[in-house]
Formats: C-alpha cells, sequence, structure tokens
C-alpha cells in the first residue's frame, strides 16, 4: 500500500474520486480545521491523523473499486 506523508497527498487523491476530504475527517474523528491548517496553511499535521485518513481513502477506493467491477466485470467489453 502506498505510503502517504502530507495532507497535500491524500487531499490530491481525494479529489481524483471526487470525495470530500472534510466529510471523510469528520467521519475518522478527525477536526476538518486540522485538515485544513495542514492543506491550506502548511502546517505539520501528525502521523496518526495522517494515518487515519488514509486508511479512509483507501477503504473508499477500494469501495468504489469492488463496486465499478461489479457493473463491468474486467474482461468483458460491455460496448456495443
Amino acid at each position: 500500500m502506498q505510503q502517504f506523508t502530507s495532507i497535500s497527498e491524500i487531499k490530491a487523491r481525494a479529489d481524483v474520486i471526487r470525495l470530500n476530504l472534510m466529510r471523510v475527517a469528520r467521519k475518522v474523528g478527525v477536526a476538518p480545521s486540522t485538515v485544513h491548517r495542514g492543506f491550506v496553511e502548511g502546517r505539520r499535521t501528525y502521523g496518526i491523523t495522517i494515518g487515519k485518513l488514509a486508511a479512509e481513502l483507501v477503504a473508499e477506493e477500494i469501495r468504489l473499486r469492488d463496486y465499478l467491477n461489479e457493473l463491468h466485470p474486467p474482461g468483458r467489453d460491455t460496448r456495443q
């Protein structure tokens, strides 16, 4: 699994799947203001916070991947 080292990296990945990072923060019990300060102001964010956010982001990416694989199974071309 990829190691995240900053809020900016997590935000970039969340943006790709259109995931609201502040909502993720609330879901894992991290104050949205902590995420905001880490991203906008570049303040140091502790590893445990980054770990919680990263774990939730990866879980959401996997959930989305599994959902899309159900709709469009690999190896089966559904285009007509």
